[in-house]
């Protein structure tokens, strides 16, 4: 999904390490589940 793809791109352009990508994507999973819950 774009999550993915979007941290799969920040990866391999440098931007972000694989620990700030896995911080990223928990980050926007548990924004995606806060919004899910109060939908």
């Amino acid at each position: 999904m774009n999550l993915v793809l979007r941290l799969v791109a920040y990866h391999k352009k440098g931007e972000i390490s694989l620990k700030n990508g896995l911080m990223a994507l928990g980050y926007d999973l548990t924004l995606l589940t806060f919004f899910c819950s109060f939908r």
